[in-house]
C-alpha cells in the first residue's frame, strides 16, 4: 500500500482518485438533498408529481433545444471544415498542375537538347568516317603509286641491265 501511494504521487493517480471522490460526493449530496426535498416538501404528492412531470418536460425541451443548437454548430462548423479542405486541395491541386507543367516544359528542353547534341555527334562520327573513307582512299592511292614506283624501277634495271648488256656486246664487236 505504502509503494503504492508512491507511485501515485509520480504518476498524478493520487490526485484523480481524490478528484472522483469530490464528484462523488458532491453528485451523491445533490440526489440527496433532491430526495429530502422532496419528501419534506409542503406541496402534496399529486402537486410533486406534477411539478415533476412540468420539470421532466421542460428538461426534455432544453435538451432537445440545445442538442438541435449543437447539432446546427457542428453543421455550421462542418461546412465551414469542408469548405477550407475544398479551398485547399483546390490550391494544391492548382500548384501541382503548374508544377508539373514547369517540369514537363524542363524535361521538353533538356529532351530537345540532347536530341541537338545527338544531331551535332553524328554529324561529327559522319565526318569522321568521310575522313577515314578519304584516308582509306589516300592509302590505297599511296599503294598503288607504290607499286607502279616499283615496278617503274624494275624496268629502269631492266634498261640499265639492257644498256650494259648492249655495251657489253659493243664492246666485244
Amino acid at each position: 500500500m505504502f509503494f503504492e501511494e508512491i507511485i501515485g504521487a509520480f504518476t498524478g493517480q493520487n490526485r484523480r482518485n481524490r478528484q472522483r471522490a469530490a464528484l462523488i460526493g458532491v453528485v451523491v449530496g445533490a440526489v440527496g438533498g433532491a430526495v429530502a426535498g422532496l419528501l419534506f416538501a409542503p406541496k402534496s404528492g399529486a402537486e410533486t408529481r406534477g411539478d415533476i412531470a412540468k420539470v421532466s418536460v421542460k428538461g426534455a425541451q432544453a435538451v432537445r433545444d440545445a442538442s438541435v443548437h449543437a447539432a446546427e454548430k457542428i453543421a455550421d462548423a462542418g461546412g465551414r471544415a469542408y469548405e477550407k479542405v475544398r479551398d485547399v486541395s483546390a490550391s494544391t491541386a492548382e500548384k501541382l498542375r503548374e508544377t508539373a507543367s514547369d517540369v514537363g516544359d524542363d524535361v521538353g528542353r533538356q529532351v530537345h537538347k540532347l536530341r541537338n547534341r545527338a544531331a551535332q555527334a553524328a554529324r561529327s562520327a559522319a565526318e569522321l568516317l568521310e575522313e577515314d573513307e578519304e584516308t582509306r582512299e589516300a592509302r590505297e592511292a599511296g599503294r598503288r603509286l607504290r607499286r607502279e614506283a616499283r615496278g617503274a624501277a624494275d624496268v629502269a634495271d631492266l634498261l640499265e641491265e639492257d644498256e650494259e648488256v648492249a655495251e657489253d656486246a659493243a664492246e666485244e664487236a
